[in-house]
């Protein structure tokens, strides 16, 4: 019926934080700071950079759900976490004393901003 028509919609729509660099953009990135990656924290199979990969639905092919709940594997990763998340993640990076190729944008006036400096490496 109706909500069945709502629901296939609403499952079809885009995700507004689905998205990712050009994988040339990120492969420079890569060879620019002479890191290999290991995991890609906030992909799918289909944005992924990195062959391994957490993604935030299930799917057979991701090494786990919710980059967040994971235990992060030593060594360079990679991510691009989706905006709304970017507290969260940058928590994570210090708690797992991490080294990761991250993709953010430059906004001075977020109030995780002053956490990622004090993070920045490069």
């Amino acid at each position: 019926g109706v909500d069945n028509k709502r629901a296939d919609f609403l499952s079809r729509a885009p995700d507004p934080e689905d998205y990712c660099l050009r994988v040339g953009l990120c492969r420079r990135a890569c060879a620019h700071f002479g890191v290999k990656p290991s995991i890609d924290l906030f992909a799918n199979r289909y944005n992924r950079q990195v062959k391994k990969f957490y993604t935030m639905r299930p799917d057979p092919l991701a090494a786990g759900v919710n980059a967040l709940w994971q235990k992060w594997p030593r060594g360079p990763l990679y991510a691009n976490p989706p905006w709304s998340l970017i507290t969260q993640f940058l928590n994570k990076v210090s708690e797992e004393r991490a080294t990761v190729l991250t993709v953010l944008p430059v906004w001075q006036a977020q109030a995780w901003w002053t956490e990622f400096r004090q993070l920045w490496v490069a």
